[in-house]
């Protein structure tokens, strides 16, 4: 998986901050055209990406919604077993290994 084209396509296609939030209901979305597998790994999971897998939606685009209770979480994209920073993330933290998580938070 060539990491910089895909966060340089998902970039320029991608307008819209992710992940998107309405009423406790948080959608992932991601462009990976190449990909045969995506998942969504964060601290809500247990980092387990085979618990929020994603699914193909056309057009290269994958995604996945999750109801999750107020409060502040982590993420990475699995895409083919690599473990990637989420490209179009509003904010991003150190993951303590050299790369990056995205981070949001499900407001009250």
């Amino acid at each position: 998986v060539d990491r910089d084209a895909l966060r340089r396509v998902a970039s320029a296609v991608q307008v819209k901050a992710d992940p998107l939030m309405s009423d406790g209901i948080v959608r992932f979305r991601l462009f990976a055209p190449e990909a045969a597998e995506v998942g969504v790994a964060g601290d809500f999971n247990a980092w387990a990406s085979e618990r929020t897998p994603m699914r193909s939606v056309g057009g290269g685009w994958w995604e996945t919604t999750v109801e999750m209770p107020p409060g502040s979480y982590q993420f990475v994209y699995v895409v083919d077993g690599e473990w990637t920073t989420p490209p179009a993330a509003g904010s991003t933290l150190d993951d303590g290994f050299g790369g990056r998580n995205g981070f949001f938070q499900v407001p009250e």
